[in-house]
C-alpha cells in the first residue's frame, strides 16, 4: 500500500477484532520509521467507509431510514411509514414519513452510540421530497437529542433542537439539506450509551413553507470519534 487511499482493499480481506496491520507510511523517510502496526479497533470504521473528514474533525457516519429506525412517536406523531411509487416505467418505491403542513408532529429513533464517540457535538442531514404543490417550497425540519446510560432514568432532557431550512420545487424529487450547525446531546453522552432523539418539521410561523406535506425518507447523523 502507498496511502491511506490504498486502504479500501482490506475491506475484502478477512479480519477480526485485535488484528494488526502492517503499512509503509510514505511520508516517513527513514527506513525504520517506514512499517508500521495499525490495530484494526482503530482502522476498521475507515474500511466500511463510515468515517467522514469534516473540516479537521471525523465523524462516524449513521443512515437513519423511514419505517427501519425512523418511526412516529406515540403521542403527536407523524403518519406512519408509507411508500411513494415514483415514475410510470421504473416505478421506484421509497419509504417516507409524512410531516403535515399545519400540526406540529414528531418522529424518534433509538440508537447507540459508536465505541469511537468522543461525546462531543452532532451534525445531521435530511433526505426528502414532497407532493404536487405550486408555491412555498421551504421547509424546516428540527432535530433534537439526549443519551441515557446504565441505571440512569429513560425520561432525561433533550439537549437544545437545532433547525436546517431546505428548499424543495419539484414533484417527486430527492432534496437533501445541507448539515446542521452542531447539536448538543443532553444527558453527558458517552460511547455506548443509547442516544434517544426526536424530530419535527415546524410547519408554522413562517410566511413561505411548504404548503403540502414534507415526506421525509431518511437522516445522515455524524458523531465525532476519536480515531
Amino acid at each position: 500500500m502507498t496511502n491511506w487511499d490504498d486502504y479500501g482493499w482490506l475491506s475484502y480481506a478477512t479480519v477480526a477484532e485485535g488484528d494488526t496491520f502492517l503499512l509503509n507510511d510514505i511520508s516517513e523517510t527513514t527506513v525504520g520509521n517506514k512499517m508500521k502496526l495499525l490495530n484494526l479497533k482503530n482502522a476498521k470504521i475507515r474500511f466500511r467507509g463510515d468515517l467522514v473528514l469534516i473540516g479537521s474533525t471525523y465523524y462516524f457516519e449513521k443512515i437513519l431510514r423511514a419505517g427501519e429506525n425512523l418511526k412516529p412517536t406515540v403521542t403527536g406523531g407523524c403518519a406512519a411509514v408509507a411508500q411513494l411509487e415514483v415514475g410510470s416505467s421504473n416505478k421506484k418505491v421509497v419509504d417516507y414519513l409524512a410531516f403535515d403542513a399545519t400540526t406540529l408532529e414528531y418522529a424518534y429513533a433509538n440508537i447507540v452510540l459508536p465505541a469511537e464517540y468522543n461525546g462531543g457535538t452532532i451534525l445531521c442531514q435530511y433526505n426528502w421530497t414532497h407532493p404536487a404543490t405550486t408555491t412555498n417550497f421551504d421547509v424546516y425540519f428540527f432535530f433534537r437529542a439526549v443519551a441515557t446510560g446504565d441505571g440512569e432514568s429513560l425520561d432525561g432532557t433533550y439537549g437544545a433542537a437545532v433547525g436546517v431550512l431546505d428548499t424543495g420545487g419539484n414533484t417527486s424529487f430527492l432534496y437533501t439539506s445541507s448539515l446542521t450547525e452542531a447539536i448538543t446531546i443532553g444527558g453527558t453522552p458517552i460511547a455506548g450509551e443509547t442516544m434517544h432523539f426526536r424530530l419535527n418539521r415546524y410547519p408554522a410561523g413562517e410566511t413561505n413553507h411548504l404548503a403540502v406535506d414534507a415526506y421525509l425518507m431518511s437522516i445522515r447523523v455524524l458523531f465525532p470519534v476519536t480515531i
